[in-house]
């Protein structure tokens, strides 16, 4: 009587497209967005919840796998694939975290800065303030006189946040054009530059936040 497959052979299970070819390549690429941007971009929630999903089931069947020395081959090729997406996915979630406490007053007072954070990200930069705050309230501002003692202005007299660290909107990126856009200005003269599939340019960022937002263009 002919064996059964074991759970995650090859028969059943190719480790070449577990994830599937887009994820990866997106979440890579949504890496790279986010360590090259100045700004934090918006959080990729379905893409990881899928790689979440399915990091759950490789490792599943890798506990499966364990149980059979003839698959330690296929173990191993499984195991070193799961490490790669782990590795990825973590190095965009730090990416985030990195700018998210850069910019962490700007990001909460911000609305548009906000809707753009996971809700775990929205409490971390919560928790991150308030721990900030303390710190600063209590080594700096105690030492001040009392009309500069504002966590978020510089004075009693100011009419805006303006201690609020934001990023730099006008840093200069790498890019890569995926569809034609046609004549984009690059700069406050009105100079245009003709954005074609596939060309690759050195431009301030601000001109293109748009088209890296909607992923016609994406940072290298």
């Amino acid at each position: 009587m002919e064996s059964e497959a074991a759970p995650g052979s090859a028969s059943q299970l190719d480790p070449t497209n577990l994830y599937g070819e887009s994820d990866v390549a997106t979440i890579k690429q949504a890496l790279i967005n986010e360590q090259v941007c100045p700004e934090l971009l918006q959080y990729q929630e379905d893409l990881v919840n899928r790689l979440e999903s399915q990091i759950s089931h490789q490792e599943a069947i890798i506990k499966d796998l364990n149980e059979d020395p003839e698959q330690d081959l296929l173990r191993m090729i499984y195991t070193v694939e799961l490490q790669r997406i782990k590795y990825s996915l973590r190095c965009y979630l730090r990416a985030r975290l990195k700018k998210l406490e850069q910019h962490v007053m700007h990001c909460l007072d911000d609305p548009n800065m906000k809707d753009r954070l996971s809700d775990k990200e929205v409490k971390y930069a919560e928790d991150y303030f308030l721990l900030l705050g303390q710190h600063i309230s209590t080594n700096v501002l105690s030492a001040m006189p009392q009309d500069f003692k504002g966590l978020l202005r510089q004075s009693s007299v100011s009419e805006a946040n303006d201690t609020l660290a934001r990023p730099n909107l006008d840093k200069h990126v790498f890019c890569r054009v995926l569809e034609d856009q046609g004549s984009v200005e690059v700069d406050e003269q009105g100079e245009t530059v003709d954005f074609s599939k596939d060309d690759l340019y050195v431009v301030r960022y601000r001109p293109i936040q748009d088209l890296v937002r909607d992923s016609w263009v994406q940072l290298i």
